[in-house]
Protein backbone atom coordinates (compact mmCIF):
# COMPACT_ATOMS: atom_id res chain seq x y z
CA UNK A 1 0.00 0.00 0.00
CA UNK A 2 1.30 3.45 -0.86
CA UNK A 3 0.92 6.56 1.19
CA UNK A 4 1.12 9.00 -1.70
CA UNK A 5 -1.77 9.27 -4.20
CA UNK A 6 0.53 10.74 -6.86
CA UNK A 7 3.38 8.40 -7.89
CA UNK A 8 5.97 9.89 -10.22
CA UNK A 9 5.65 8.00 -13.50
CA UNK A 10 7.04 9.38 -16.73
CA UNK A 11 4.14 8.31 -18.93
CA UNK A 12 1.38 9.39 -16.52
CA UNK A 13 -0.12 12.70 -15.55
CA UNK A 14 -2.49 13.35 -12.73
CA UNK A 15 -3.73 15.56 -14.42
CA UNK A 16 -44.42 11.46 -8.34
CA UNK A 17 -46.69 7.81 -9.41
CA UNK A 18 -46.19 4.82 -11.68
CA UNK A 19 -48.62 3.98 -14.54
CA UNK A 20 -48.03 1.06 -16.89
CA UNK A 21 -44.44 1.89 -17.75
CA UNK A 22 -42.80 -0.34 -20.36
CA UNK A 23 -39.25 -1.67 -20.00
CA UNK A 24 -36.42 -0.48 -22.19
CA UNK A 25 -32.66 -0.57 -22.10
CA UNK A 26 -31.01 2.55 -20.80
CA UNK A 27 -29.42 4.23 -23.82
CA UNK A 28 -27.02 7.14 -24.24
CA UNK A 29 -28.99 9.72 -26.23
CA UNK A 30 -26.54 12.58 -26.75
CA UNK A 31 -25.08 12.48 -30.28
CA UNK A 32 -22.20 14.73 -29.21
CA UNK A 33 -20.85 12.41 -26.51
CA UNK A 34 -21.41 8.71 -27.11
CA UNK A 35 -19.52 5.93 -25.34
CA UNK A 36 -16.62 4.58 -27.36
CA UNK A 37 -18.45 1.23 -27.56
CA UNK A 38 -22.09 2.27 -27.54
CA UNK A 39 -23.39 -1.22 -28.37
CA UNK A 40 -22.01 -2.76 -25.18
CA UNK A 41 -23.28 -2.69 -21.61
CA UNK A 42 -21.72 -4.16 -18.46
CA UNK A 43 -23.87 -7.17 -17.58
CA UNK A 44 -21.87 -8.21 -14.50
CA UNK A 45 -19.33 -6.39 -12.37
CA UNK A 46 -18.05 -8.65 -9.62
CA UNK A 47 -15.59 -7.50 -6.97
CA UNK A 48 -13.72 -10.14 -4.91
CA UNK A 49 -13.76 -8.46 -1.48
CA UNK A 50 -16.40 -10.79 0.01
CA UNK A 51 -15.72 -13.95 -2.00
CA UNK A 52 -14.67 -15.92 1.09
CA UNK A 53 -18.01 -15.27 2.78
CA UNK A 54 -20.33 -16.75 0.11
CA UNK A 55 -22.79 -13.87 0.23
CA UNK A 56 -25.24 -15.62 -2.07
CA UNK A 57 -25.78 -12.55 -4.24
CA UNK A 58 -23.62 -10.55 -6.66
CA UNK A 59 -21.27 -7.90 -5.37
CA UNK A 60 -21.50 -5.30 -6.87
CA UNK A 61 -24.14 -6.13 -9.52
CA UNK A 62 -25.57 -8.42 -12.18
CA UNK A 63 -28.20 -7.52 -14.77
CA UNK A 64 -30.88 -9.55 -16.51
CA UNK A 65 -32.12 -8.78 -20.01
CA UNK A 66 -35.24 -9.54 -22.02
CA UNK A 67 -35.29 -12.25 -24.72
CA UNK A 68 -33.67 -9.93 -27.24
CA UNK A 69 -30.74 -9.43 -24.89
CA UNK A 70 -30.92 -5.70 -25.48
CA UNK A 71 -33.22 -4.45 -22.73
CA UNK A 72 -32.30 -4.43 -19.06
CA UNK A 73 -35.23 -5.87 -17.13
CA UNK A 74 -33.74 -6.16 -13.64
CA UNK A 75 -30.60 -5.64 -11.64
CA UNK A 76 -29.41 -7.62 -8.61
CA UNK A 77 -27.03 -5.43 -6.66
CA UNK A 78 -25.51 -4.18 -3.44
CA UNK A 79 -23.15 -1.37 -2.47
CA UNK A 80 -19.62 -0.99 -1.15
CA UNK A 81 -20.51 0.53 2.22
CA UNK A 82 -17.64 -1.06 4.23
CA UNK A 83 -20.21 -3.36 5.82
CA UNK A 84 -19.60 -6.59 7.70
CA UNK A 85 -20.62 -9.64 5.60
CA UNK A 86 -23.49 -10.58 7.91
CA UNK A 87 -24.89 -7.07 7.58
CA UNK A 88 -24.73 -6.90 3.79
CA UNK A 89 -28.05 -6.31 2.05
CA UNK A 90 -28.85 -6.76 -1.58
CA UNK A 91 -31.61 -5.46 -3.81
CA UNK A 92 -33.34 -7.11 -6.75
CA UNK A 93 -34.88 -4.28 -8.73
CA UNK A 94 -37.03 -4.12 -11.85
CA UNK A 95 -35.85 -1.46 -14.31
CA UNK A 96 -38.62 0.41 -16.09
CA UNK A 97 -38.47 3.48 -18.29
CA UNK A 98 -40.87 5.53 -20.36
CA UNK A 99 -40.02 8.91 -21.80
CA UNK A 100 -37.91 10.94 -19.45
CA UNK A 101 -38.51 8.90 -16.29
CA UNK A 102 -36.84 5.77 -14.97
CA UNK A 103 -38.22 3.68 -12.12
CA UNK A 104 -36.50 1.04 -9.99
CA UNK A 105 -39.10 -1.25 -8.42
CA UNK A 106 -38.74 -3.86 -5.70
CA UNK A 107 -39.09 -7.19 -7.54
CA UNK A 108 -40.83 -8.82 -4.55
CA UNK A 109 -43.28 -5.94 -4.28
CA UNK A 110 -43.49 -4.12 -7.65
CA UNK A 111 -45.81 -1.53 -6.11
CA UNK A 112 -42.83 -0.33 -4.08
CA UNK A 113 -40.92 2.30 -6.08
CA UNK A 114 -37.45 2.17 -4.56
CA UNK A 115 -36.04 4.96 -6.74
CA UNK A 116 -37.20 7.20 -9.56
CA UNK A 117 -35.08 9.44 -11.76
CA UNK A 118 -35.85 12.29 -14.16
CA UNK A 119 -33.88 12.61 -17.41
CA UNK A 120 -33.30 15.66 -19.57
CA UNK A 121 -33.80 15.72 -23.35
CA UNK A 122 -30.35 14.22 -23.89
CA UNK A 123 -30.98 11.29 -21.59
CA UNK A 124 -28.84 12.67 -18.78
CA UNK A 125 -30.05 12.27 -15.20
CA UNK A 126 -31.20 15.55 -13.70
CA UNK A 127 -32.65 14.33 -10.41
CA UNK A 128 -33.48 11.21 -8.44
CA UNK A 129 -35.21 10.41 -5.20
CA UNK A 130 -35.47 7.20 -3.18
CA UNK A 131 -37.97 5.90 -0.65
CA UNK A 132 -35.21 5.19 1.86
CA UNK A 133 -34.97 1.42 1.54
CA UNK A 134 -32.18 1.73 -1.01
CA UNK A 135 -30.19 3.65 1.58
CA UNK A 136 -30.77 1.13 4.36
CA UNK A 137 -33.08 3.28 6.48
CA UNK A 138 -36.20 1.14 5.99
CA UNK A 139 -38.13 4.00 4.49
CA UNK A 140 -37.60 6.41 7.39
CA UNK A 141 -35.36 8.68 5.32
CA UNK A 142 -36.07 10.23 1.92
CA UNK A 143 -32.88 10.67 -0.11
CA UNK A 144 -32.41 12.70 -3.28
CA UNK A 145 -29.78 14.18 -5.62
CA UNK A 146 -29.48 16.69 -8.44
CA UNK A 147 -26.87 16.52 -11.22
CA UNK A 148 -25.16 19.35 -13.09
CA UNK A 149 -23.11 19.08 -16.28
CA UNK A 150 -20.44 21.07 -18.09
CA UNK A 151 -19.11 20.15 -21.55
CA UNK A 152 -21.50 17.23 -21.29
CA UNK A 153 -19.65 15.76 -18.33
CA UNK A 154 -21.04 15.40 -14.84
CA UNK A 155 -19.44 18.26 -12.94
CA UNK A 156 -21.42 18.65 -9.72
CA UNK A 157 -23.57 16.40 -7.56
CA UNK A 158 -25.87 17.90 -4.92
CA UNK A 159 -27.48 15.36 -2.62
CA UNK A 160 -29.25 15.09 0.69
CA UNK A 161 -31.82 13.37 2.84
CA UNK A 162 -34.77 14.23 5.02
CA UNK A 163 -36.66 12.19 7.55
CA UNK A 164 -36.97 11.18 11.17
CA UNK A 165 -33.24 11.69 11.75
CA UNK A 166 -33.32 15.27 10.48
CA UNK A 167 -32.23 16.89 7.24
CA UNK A 168 -28.86 16.65 5.49
CA UNK A 169 -27.49 18.28 2.33
CA UNK A 170 -24.08 18.31 0.69
CA UNK A 171 -22.39 18.62 -2.68
CA UNK A 172 -19.29 17.30 -4.44
CA UNK A 173 -17.48 18.24 -7.63
CA UNK A 174 -15.90 15.94 -10.20
CA UNK A 175 -12.63 16.85 -11.93
CA UNK A 176 -11.29 15.58 -15.26
CA UNK A 177 -8.10 15.92 -17.26
CA UNK A 178 -8.16 17.34 -20.83
CA UNK A 179 -8.48 13.82 -22.25
CA UNK A 180 -11.68 13.20 -20.26
CA UNK A 181 -10.32 10.89 -17.56
CA UNK A 182 -11.83 11.33 -14.11
CA UNK A 183 -9.09 12.65 -11.83
CA UNK A 184 -10.85 13.33 -8.54
CA UNK A 185 -14.15 12.98 -6.73
CA UNK A 186 -14.46 13.58 -3.00
CA UNK A 187 -11.27 12.17 -1.46
CA UNK A 188 -10.65 9.81 -4.38
CA UNK A 189 -7.85 10.48 -6.87
CA UNK A 190 -6.81 8.54 -9.97
CA UNK A 191 -3.79 8.30 -12.28
CA UNK A 192 -3.69 7.08 -15.89
CA UNK A 193 -1.24 5.80 -18.48
CA UNK A 194 -1.65 8.25 -21.34
CA UNK A 195 0.09 5.94 -23.78
CA UNK A 196 -2.67 3.31 -23.33
CA UNK A 197 -6.09 4.21 -24.73
CA UNK A 198 -8.70 1.50 -24.04
CA UNK A 199 -11.75 0.62 -26.13
CA UNK A 200 -14.05 0.35 -23.08
CA UNK A 201 -13.52 0.14 -19.31
CA UNK A 202 -15.67 0.12 -16.19
CA UNK A 203 -14.54 1.09 -12.69
CA UNK A 204 -16.42 1.61 -9.43
CA UNK A 205 -13.92 1.34 -6.60
CA UNK A 206 -15.05 4.12 -4.28
CA UNK A 207 -16.33 3.57 -0.77
CA UNK A 208 -20.05 4.33 -1.06
CA UNK A 209 -22.05 6.22 1.52
CA UNK A 210 -25.73 5.39 2.00
CA UNK A 211 -26.76 8.92 1.07
CA UNK A 212 -25.42 8.41 -2.48
CA UNK A 213 -26.35 4.78 -3.17
CA UNK A 214 -28.80 6.04 -5.80
CA UNK A 215 -25.94 7.74 -7.62
CA UNK A 216 -23.97 4.49 -7.75
CA UNK A 217 -27.01 2.52 -8.87
CA UNK A 218 -27.28 4.89 -11.83
CA UNK A 219 -23.60 4.23 -12.54
CA UNK A 220 -24.38 0.50 -12.61
CA UNK A 221 -27.00 1.32 -15.26
CA UNK A 222 -24.41 3.24 -17.33
CA UNK A 223 -25.85 6.73 -16.99
CA UNK A 224 -22.40 8.24 -16.29
CA UNK A 225 -19.88 6.71 -18.74
CA UNK A 226 -17.57 9.70 -18.31
CA UNK A 227 -17.19 8.58 -14.68
CA UNK A 228 -16.97 4.80 -15.08
CA UNK A 229 -15.36 4.50 -18.52
CA UNK A 230 -12.21 6.66 -18.81
CA UNK A 231 -10.50 6.77 -22.23
CA UNK A 232 -7.05 5.88 -20.86
CA UNK A 233 -5.89 2.93 -18.77
CA UNK A 234 -6.23 3.58 -15.03
CA UNK A 235 -3.05 2.62 -13.18
CA UNK A 236 -3.35 4.05 -9.66
CA UNK A 237 -6.07 5.07 -7.24
CA UNK A 238 -6.14 6.74 -3.86
CA UNK A 239 -9.49 5.78 -2.33
CA UNK A 240 -10.29 7.51 0.96
CA UNK A 241 -7.76 5.94 3.32
CA UNK A 242 -5.72 3.67 1.01
CA UNK A 243 -3.85 3.89 -2.26
CA UNK A 244 -2.92 1.10 -4.62
CA UNK A 245 -1.91 0.30 -8.17
CA UNK A 246 -4.36 -1.06 -10.71
CA UNK A 247 -2.70 -4.09 -12.27
CA UNK A 248 -3.25 -7.45 -13.93
CA UNK A 249 -5.65 -5.87 -16.42
CA UNK A 250 -7.19 -8.31 -18.90
CA UNK A 251 -8.96 -7.48 -22.17
CA UNK A 252 -11.16 -9.24 -24.69
CA UNK A 253 -10.51 -9.43 -28.42
CA UNK A 254 -12.18 -6.03 -28.97
CA UNK A 255 -10.00 -4.36 -26.33
CA UNK A 256 -12.65 -4.07 -23.62
CA UNK A 257 -11.47 -4.40 -20.02
CA UNK A 258 -12.58 -7.76 -18.57
CA UNK A 259 -10.71 -7.77 -15.28
CA UNK A 260 -8.22 -6.04 -13.01
CA UNK A 261 -6.76 -6.16 -9.53
CA UNK A 262 -7.15 -3.36 -7.01
CA UNK A 263 -8.37 -2.62 -3.51
CA UNK A 264 -8.22 -3.73 0.08
CA UNK A 265 -7.66 -7.40 -0.82
CA UNK A 266 -5.31 -6.62 -3.66
CA UNK A 267 -4.70 -10.27 -4.64
CA UNK A 268 -7.98 -11.29 -6.27
CA UNK A 269 -9.45 -10.17 -9.55
CA UNK A 270 -12.44 -7.91 -10.22
CA UNK A 271 -14.21 -9.35 -13.27
CA UNK A 272 -16.35 -7.63 -15.90
CA UNK A 273 -18.79 -9.35 -18.26
CA UNK A 274 -20.01 -7.29 -21.22
CA UNK A 275 -23.32 -7.59 -23.06
CA UNK A 276 -22.93 -6.52 -26.70
CA UNK A 277 -26.25 -7.55 -28.25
Amino acid sequence: MRNSPLPQLAVMVLAVSLINWSCSKINWKDPDHKPRDSKCDVAEYLKPDYDLFNLGFPYLFKKKYDQSGKKVEEIDCTFDNLTEPEEMRHFVLLVQQKGQRVYLLDKINPNDTVMKANLNSKGRVEYYETNGSLDWTNGTTHTFASFFYKNNRLELLKYGSSGSQGDFTSEDSLHYDPQGNLLAYRSNHYVYNYTRPVAAQFYIDENMEGSTNGYYLLQYLDFFPEVTNPPNLRVYGSISFYGRDYDNQTFDAEGKLTGYRFGREGTRQTTIDWNCK
